[in-house]
């Protein structure tokens, strides 16, 4: 399973690879928006894991960065500060879920193979709770 990591952090990166080691999921690392739209493009990558706040952005930009493509493609925000009000924002607005740190090597790994498979299933005019035309 392909996803891309919008962090700043490449310590993140090597993080979350460790929690998905030999579980099938591969992460691409981009530090930027502009990055990570590139390598969803090119990838095909179905998952776009997220911080809450990156470079040149935060969740809700990645939201819409997702939305640029035909294909649906699942958010999954990565925080370190998590409380129930920010969890039920973010899943409101449209992301498939939230992953805190430190990572959990079995649940972030069934996290990531469940937003690719909700991803391939949900069609893209059922997304967001909108219909997208």
């Amino acid at each position: 399973v392909p996803c891309v990591f919008l962090t700043p952090w490449s310590r993140s990166v090597v993080e979350a690879r460790r929690a998905v080691s030999g579980q099938g999921v591969q992460i691409h690392h981009a530090n930027t928006m502009e990055t990570a739209r590139a390598i969803l493009s090119t990838t095909g990558a179905r998952v776009l894991l997220a911080e809450a706040s990156f470079r040149d952005g935060n969740w809700e930009d990645a939201l819409k960065l997702s939305m640029e493509f035909s294909r649906p493609v699942s958010v999954v925000v990565v925080t370190t500060a998590v409380d129930e009000r920010f969890w039920i924002t973010v899943m409101e607005n449209g992301a498939y879920d939230l992953i805190p740190r430190p990572f959990a090597s079995v649940e972030f790994a069934r996290v990531v193979r469940n937003a690719h498979h909700h991803a391939l299933v949900t069609p893209r005019t059922l997304r967001h709770g909108a219909v997208l035309l």
